[in-house]
């Protein structure tokens, strides 16, 4: 399961090319899924392939459903729940979900990011950007964070503070 999310949010991020990337975690995924039906990682990452490969959101939602029930506790469900409301454009339930992943792992960079792109999704700008300094406190380095912080200062007309943000992540990522 976890060769099939590393392969999935590979190909999401376009960190290796997707075609490739989906395919070889589909793969892995059925794979732990065969080894063990009961691991609600082995759902999540049927769910993530739904989602992002084969964009069958019935698929994607029931998989989440398993695997929420397998780990109620798990904020990775949550987190993922939330990419699945987007897609239905569903941008609240999107913020409450991941809000429900925050309070379950309050350090996790990513769901803290992801938090803040759903304040954007619904117009808290302010609470967007104030979430990715929270963020960046914590890894003053972490490029999603710096580039999201770019996209909600577009989002709020201030270009300047946008091209800085672009050029820092640009000197990171290279």
């Amino acid at each position: 399961s976890g060769l099939a999310y590393s392969y999935t949010m590979l190909g999401a991020m376009g960190q290796f090319p997707p075609l490739q990337a989906y395919p070889k975690g589909k793969e892995m995924a059925e794979k732990a899924l065969e080894l063990d039906n009961g691991l609600a990682e082995s759902h999540i990452a049927i769910a993530l392939l739904k989602l992002f490969y084969e964009w069958d959101l019935d698929a994607a939602k029931m998989s989440l459903d398993t695997a929420k029930k397998l780990n109620p506790g798990s904020a990775r469900v949550y987190h993922f729940y939330a990419l699945y409301f987007v897609a239905r454009g569903k941008f609240k339930k999107g913020v409450e979900s991941i809000e429900q992943a925050l309070e379950l792992d309050p350090l996790s960079l990513i769901i803290n990011q992801h938090y803040a792109e759903g304040l954007t999704w619904v117009g808290e700008l302010d609470q967007a950007l104030a979430q990715l300094d929270r963020t960046l406190e914590m890894d003053p380095n972490f490029r999603a964070a710096i580039e999201s912080k770019g996209w909600v200062y577009i989002e709020m007309g201030d270009y300047d503070n946008a091209i800085k943000c672009f050029q820092k992540f640009q000197k990171l990522t290279g």
